[in-house]
């Protein structure tokens, strides 16, 4: 499933909690795209990632979880360190 966040889509976002858990029950894939502009959205994000790894029974063991952000010094760390990251950078022009 993949999620575009857009700000001020409060309603979606509230869903969305339940979407996850679900989800992790599942073993689905979730994508939530444009996670820098919900960053008022992130604290409970931060909850859930928290609760799938503190839960018993352990979420479906196909369960992933996929964030895409650009940098933003708002971005909560403790999601960043819960998960592995990856960062792609725009080729560097060669000779012209």
């Amino acid at each position: 499933m993949q999620v575009t966040l857009l700000r001020g889509h409060y309603s979606m976002l509230m869903r969305l909690s339940v979407v996850l858990c679900w989800c992790g029950t599942q073993g689905n894939w979730v994508f939530l795209a444009n996670c820098h502009l919900s960053l008022s959205w992130m604290p409970q994000l931060d909850k859930h990632v928290e609760l799938i790894q503190s839960e018993d029974p352990q979420p479906h063991p196909d369960f992933r979880l996929w964030l895409s952000s650009s940098p933003n010094p708002q971005f909560p760390i403790s999601i960043l360190q819960a998960g592995i990251k990856m960062t792609t950078e725009p080729p560097k022009v060669c000779c012209q």
